[in-house]
């Protein structure tokens, strides 16, 4: 699975919480499982999945 790391509620780009293992947005405090599902709000719909595809041991978006 590949997300797009853009919070679903502003557009903030997210950041990997390393302590907790979560997504996280830096305007207001949103919080993402590693799936992409919303853990915290405000947010209310998850991380976007993204089309991609292997090819030569190399991840292709789109």
């Amino acid at each position: 699975m590949v997300l797009q790391n853009v919070c679903t509620r502003m557009g903030c780009q997210t950041g990997w919480n390393d302590s907790l293992g979560t997504w996280d947005c830096p305007c207001h405090g949103s919080r993402y499982h590693p799936d992409g599902t919303v853990l915290m709000g405000p947010a209310a719909e998850p991380l976007p999945r993204l089309e991609h595809r292997l090819e030569n041991g190399e991840i292709m978006i789109g």
